[in-house]
């Protein structure tokens, strides 16, 4: 399973075209095998090449095996992911290399680790992390690590529930300055799965 999340500098007509732009490459790039770190290598060069000089695209990548729970992933200059551990410890998937479509022919570390059964990967846009409340403070990365915490014991579909809820109560009514995007990718061990489909 592969999972991307990406996010392009700027708004408006031309910051969507990009957008629908990568999206094109990367379900080009999946129906072929590619670790994230070479699909994010392809991916900076082919956005190199349409990118305008002010505009950019940050993406997080990874690959998970249903079966075993390995997950490769690299990141090109998006805000880092949280691995949320069934015992409550949280933690930040460190690690990739710059955002995609400025630097021409870097390359970007690959990690691999296997996720634990009801371990989650919190991946989420900047927007997030920056959504602000009336006195102009931001929800910031320590807020969003505690409510992550705090529904630890979760599935994926409550745990981004309880983030989602968190983010609410913490704007209250100011409208979004930037977009709210969250995925949550939750392993379970293919025993449970079996359970799960039965």
């Amino acid at each position: 399973m592969l999972v991307a999340v990406a996010d392009v500098a700027g708004k408006g007509m031309s910051a969507a075209l990009l957008m629908v732009n990568l999206q094109a490459r990367v379900q080009m790039l999946a129906e072929h095998y590619h670790g994230p770190a070479q699909m994010a290598s392809l991916l900076n060069r082919a956005m190199g090449a349409v990118c305008p000089g002010n505009r950019f695209v940050t993406l997080f990548l990874c690959q998970i095996d249903p079966a075993t729970g390995e997950c490769a992933y690299t990141n090109a200059g998006h805000n880092p992911p949280l691995m949320v551990s069934p015992d409550g410890r949280v933690e930040w998937l460190k690690g990739g290399g710059p955002v995609l479509g400025i630097l021409a022919g870097v390359t970007y570390e690959q990690r691999v680790l296997r996720l634990q059964p009801g371990q989650s990967v919190v991946i989420y846009s900047d927007g997030v992390t920056e959504a602000t409340n009336a006195s102009g403070e931001e929800l910031g990365e320590e807020r969003l690590m505690a409510a992550a915490q705090a529904g630890y014991g979760l599935d994926a579909e409550h745990l981004l529930a309880l983030v989602a809820q968190t983010i609410e109560a913490f704007v209250g009514g100011s409208a979004p300055a930037d977009d709210l995007t969250l995925v949550v990718a939750r392993w379970m061990d293919p025993a449970q799965q079996s359970r799960l489909r039965g």
